[in-house]
């Protein structure tokens, strides 16, 4: 949980919301949904999405096989997807 905790007191991430108070209830409906994922997936997803790493950079970080980094981000991501009732997450 260390990556996304890190995450999580980023002030650089981007919301769509209008308004400060609706940033912040955004970015805790993010943090809430990451921390409902298995670490393996919360991981790769923040690695990718919010560190902003390569898949092979990621792969590295993690000490797993690019392939590995695939499908566990696309499960993440679909997960993330649910859990946040979106389409477009």
């Amino acid at each position: 949980r260390g990556v996304a905790d890190r995450w999580r007191h980023r002030p650089h991430v981007v919301d769509r919301a209008s308004g400060p108070e609706d940033g912040i209830t955004e970015r805790q409906r993010i943090a809430s949904a990451l921390d409902e994922l298995p670490d393996r997936q919360r991981t790769a997803v923040v690695l990718r999405y919010f560190e902003d790493l390569s898949e092979r950079e990621t792969a590295t970080v993690m000490g797993c096989e690019l392939g590995t980094v695939k499908s566990t981000t696309s499960r993440g991501v679909a997960r993330l997807r649910e859990l946040l009732g979106e389409e477009d997450a």
